[in-house]
């Protein structure tokens, strides 16, 4: 899609409904929506299903070299009810990058989950007062993320956050630790704010190199019961624990 807008209750790469057994017998089976320009809204059912949907009992095996992605580098994909993109996904800048809207176009907020891995060179515009959750382990793409109006979370491992680390190492100095990180104080996620973090403080447990990246750098796990975040701009350097996720949120100066 090039141009124009489509508003759509899913985008769906075969039938996920369909009872699927060992007369269906796609071989080699592919399909990618590409995004490029104009505005795509969709409903509840979301975008997918993702790459591995056939691979299950009774499938022919030729039927595992089928995939399905989306292709982003313009345009706007929007949501008029929370909804889902289970797909594998490519990001690009070639037609300006593409800008995810966490609304409907009146403005409604509502959750889009990102649950395919974000890889490619390209970067991303959240809009929207509504949330995008980034939900797969592995978001390998580079380009730059911007939080222009409301909230971008990474929300992978129950009990456990994810933040991306500004370098590939744990050895920083300070101002330069986690990006644009920083905690809200008694609230049981990180949240963004003018401030910055400064280091990563452990109480018991040292926080430690995740395996899934953002942003094409390292991630550092912390363990929200034992690890905390040392603030900028704080007149104390006060843990805050039972962090679960992370979350960025736009505000307005």
């Amino acid at each position: 899609m090039s141009g124009g807008s489509l508003r759509t209750y899913q985008i769906g790469f075969g039938s996920t409904d369909a009872v699927r057994d060992s007369t269906w017998n796609v071989t080699n089976g592919y399909a990618r929506l590409t995004l490029s320009g104009g505005e795509v809204t969709v409903g509840p059912s979301g975008i997918g299903p993702h790459a591995a949907w056939n691979r299950v009992s009774g499938i022919p095996q030729e039927c595992a070299t089928a995939w399905y992605e989306t292709l982003f580098s313009g345009g706007t994909l929007g949501a008029y009810a929370s909804t889902v993109n289970r797909a594998h996904t490519r990001l690009s800048d070639a037609h300006g990058g593409v800008t995810f809207r966490a609304a409907d176009t009146n403005g409604t907020p509502f959750t889009i989950t990102q649950q395919g891995a974000l890889v490619g060179s390209g970067g991303l515009r959240k809009t929207g007062a509504g949330a995008l959750v980034l939900a797969s382990p592995v978001n390998t793409y580079t380009g730059k993320t911007v939080v222009a109006e409301g909230t971008l979370s990474l929300n992978v491992f129950s009990g456990v956050m994810t933040a991306r680390w500004a370098a590939d190492s744990l050895a920083v100095t300070p101002g330069g630790a986690v990006a644009e990180w920083p905690c809200a104080l008694g609230e049981s996620y990180w949240s963004f704010s003018h401030a910055l973090a400064v280091a990563i403080r452990s109480t018991s447990t040292a926080p430690i190199l995740a395996p899934e990246t953002m942003n094409g750098h390292k991630a550092v796990r912390f363990n929200g019961a034992n690890d905390a975040l040392g603030m900028s701009g704080l007149l104390t350097t006060t843990p805050v624990n039972g962090a679960g996720r992370a979350r960025a949120t736009a505000r307005r100066s």
